[in-house]
């Protein structure tokens, strides 16, 4: 098995520079870039089905779902997560 290549800390706007110039996902986390992998037509009806349950339950006590076409930065854990790329 190889070695995985060594990466260098990026920081978050470098991270949303490199974003918008690719049609690829990536995550950051703590200044580390890693790709994300395509979904699936299975992924893909899952993910709506809970986007369903979880927008209703949601609903009920004042909070928001989101679906992957939203940035979410979370800064207590070092993630931030991109859109779908279009």
């Amino acid at each position: 098995m190889g070695d995985a290549a060594e990466q260098t800390w990026v920081d978050y706007q470098t991270y949303l520079t490199i974003e918008r110039e690719t049609d690829r996902k990536h995550e950051w986390l703590d200044g580390r870039i890693y790709a994300m992998a395509g979904g699936t037509i299975a992924h893909g009806q899952l993910s709506a089905q809970m986007i369903m349950e979880l927008g209703r339950l949601a609903a009920a006590c004042g909070c928001r779902v989101h679906t992957t076409d939203v940035k979410i930065r979370v800064r207590a854990t070092g993630l931030a997560m991109p859109p779908t790329p279009r």
